[in-house]
């Protein structure tokens, strides 16, 4: 299944076409949060003290009312971009892609459906992102609380950059970063692939970091609410030796704008050489088939019969008498 395969049912809504083109982009991907962090998160973006930019806001296939939410706020603004799909995808970094290829902004800023950017925040990162000399990577603090079965506990996240701790632990949250667009030109776009649902922002700021400066901003930008319910951090299994493998193949020239639509966010082919065969039954076993059976809006039947049928090596069923009849 590839990138492109996600394109077809996307409706774009913007009142904003002949305006001139803002300085930032921001990207916000939603599902299904309509009745409650949604519109939280869309206010905390259209208050802030710097208000050149455009808000490309991305349903993915939402089915709960965030249509009529979402077309109030971008009667009002026109600012705001929506970009509505009729499927669901179930990969958010794909989401963000898309939007970011057909954004505006010199720069790009992330938020999310259930998190809050502060008053300033996009104006105290614009200041230090105009004045660096490079292609550059800002972000801030974040308060981060965790969800009811952590007892509503918070901890800050952010700190001085240092590459040898990003490589041990992400600490920059995803909505306090902005950055050049043009990073995305010689690092690639965030990974789509399911192996990465959980941690593309983390493979993103370790390929960014490769090519761009990291510049801390030591303030509070965001308030980021983890572990809610359909959350990525909640609903998805950790498999440490899988995605730390993956995160160290070298895959820039796959993610480039060029290049993305034909990346394929099921299939390991790419990758096959450097996986075991241990490893490839587990991410057929344990990632891409529950994947699959959760997120198929966008399989055709022939792919779903071959998901069913992946094994990397054979086996035999054994059917014994007291399984089917107990005369």
């Amino acid at each position: 299944m590839k990138v492109r395969d996600f394109s077809s049912d996307l409706t774009i809504r913007s009142k904003s076409s002949d305006r001139v083109a803002p300085k930032v982009s921001i990207i916000l991907p939603t599902y299904a949060r309509a009745q409650t962090t949604l519109s939280t998160a869309v206010e905390s973006v259209l208050s802030q003290s710097f208000g050149d930019f455009e808000l490309i806001i991305v349903d993915d296939g939402s089915r709960d009312g965030t249509a009529d939410v979402l077309s109030e706020y971008a009667r009002v603004d026109d600012r705001i971009i929506l970009h509505s799909y009729h499927r669901n995808s179930g990969l958010p970094a794909l989401r963000v892609n898309q939007a970011a290829l057909r954004s505006r902004g010199n720069y790009i800023g992330y938020q999310f459906d259930d998190d809050v950017w502060t008053e300033d925040s996009l104006r105290v990162r614009m200041s230090e992102l105009e004045r660096a000399d490079q292609l550059a990577v800002v972000y801030g603090n974040s308060e981060v609380s965790f969800g009811p079965d952590e007892g509503r506990k918070s901890i800050a996240l952010g700190g001085p950059f240092n590459f040898a701790e990003l490589v041990r632990q992400n600490f920059i949250a995803n909505n306090t970063v902005l950055h050049h667009r043009s990073l995305f030109d010689v690092a690639g776009m965030y990974d789509p692939h399911v192996i990465l649902r959980r941690y593309s922002d983390y493979d993103l700021w370790l390929r960014f970091s490769q090519y761009a400066k990291f510049i801390w901003v030591d303030q509070t930008v965001s308030l980021v609410n983890a572990n809610l319910d359909n959350s990525l951090g909640r609903e998805i299994p950790h498999f440490y030796t899988l995605h730390r493998k993956m995160i160290s193949i070298h895959r820039d020239r796959f993610l480039t704008p060029g290049e993305i639509e034909n990346y394929d966010v099921v299939d390991v082919a790419l990758f096959a050489d450097r996986l075991t065969e241990s490893e490839i039954e587990n991410y057929r076993r344990n990632v891409a088939i529950p994947f699959l059976s959760g997120f198929n809006d966008y399989c055709t039947e022939d792919e779903l019969s071959v998901a069913a049928s992946l094994r990397g090596r054979r086996l035999n069923l054994m059917t014994v008498k007291p399984d089917f009849s107990t005369s």
